[in-house]
């Protein structure tokens, strides 16, 4: 009875969704595969870009710590600026690679993608606020190169500047401690501030009558929140954890 339930929920969820979506010409879809194979043109030469960027930083990486450029014991919490903004970078590039592949479509240009976030919000959690909030915005203003969508000031600032800068509030808090906290907060900010952009201001492409609000928070939460659920599921896996605490460590020097 109880899934039955659940299930007859789901649907009187999700069905006006679909409907609205189809009547548009826009279909829900899994599509990781469709999606890489789709790559060409400006989109190909960004994705590839962005990996090679990743892969040359890496190895600018690998040769600063081969020289052995630490910080010594009076600058030990604070992290040295050429680490800083190689790790950012080196994060950046990959989050925003990762952000090409895309597993599950929605319409109207939704996505829940490969775990692109969670870059962004780990060199957060290792470099602090300051390089955190900063890798972020970059971030936000990178995301324009797929595609805006601007009908107001206000909603471009809420899903571009202000969503992707949420990412931010993961450098809040302590990798030993709250970091799976992190992750979860700054997801849901970026939903947040994408679910009052959906309900101001394209409340029209809510099947009829149906709240906006009710529209928006179930589209973001089918795209966004189930990104970010992918990331904290990733992160709490023991080897990659570890891994994180490892490269966090060599951040910090």
């Amino acid at each position: 009875m109880k899934k039955t339930t659940l299930a007859a929920t789901l649907a009187a969820l999700t069905l006006p969704l679909a409907a609205s979506a189809k009547a548009e010409g826009n279909d829900v879809a899994f599509s990781l595969i469709e999606e890489m194979a789709s790559l060409e043109g400006a989109d190909l030469i960004i994705f590839i870009g962005a990996a090679v960027i990743f892969a040359a930083l890496a190895v600018a990486l690998f040769v600063l710590m081969k020289k052995g450029n630490a910080p010594d014991s009076t600058t030990k919490k604070r992290i040295p600026p050429l680490r800083g903004v190689v790790f950012g970078g080196m994060c950046l590039a990959l989050s925003f690679a990762l952000s090409y592949i895309k597993i599950f479509r929605m319409p109207f240009g939704g996505a829940v993608t490969l775990c692109s976030m969670l870059p962004i919000m780990m060199y957060g959690i290792w470099a602090g606020p300051y390089y955190g909030f900063g890798a972020a915005f970059a971030y936000g203003l990178l995301q324009m190169i797929q595609g805006v969508e601007f009908y107001h000031p206000i909603q471009f600032a809420l899903d571009y500047i202000l969503a992707f800068t949420a990412l931010g509030i993961a450098s809040l808090f302590s990798e030993k401690k709250t970091a799976p906290l992190g992750i979860l907060i700054a997801g849901l900010a970026r939903m947040l501030c994408s679910v009052i952009s959906g309900a101001v201001f394209f409340a029209q492409w809510a099947p009829e009558g149906m709240n906006p609000w009710a529209y928006s928070l179930i589209y973001n939460a089918l795209s966004i929140c189930v990104d970010t659920v992918i990331c904290f599921v990733i992160y709490i896996i023991p080897p990659v954890k570890n891994t994180f605490g490892k490269l966090g460590d060599i951040v910090r020097g």
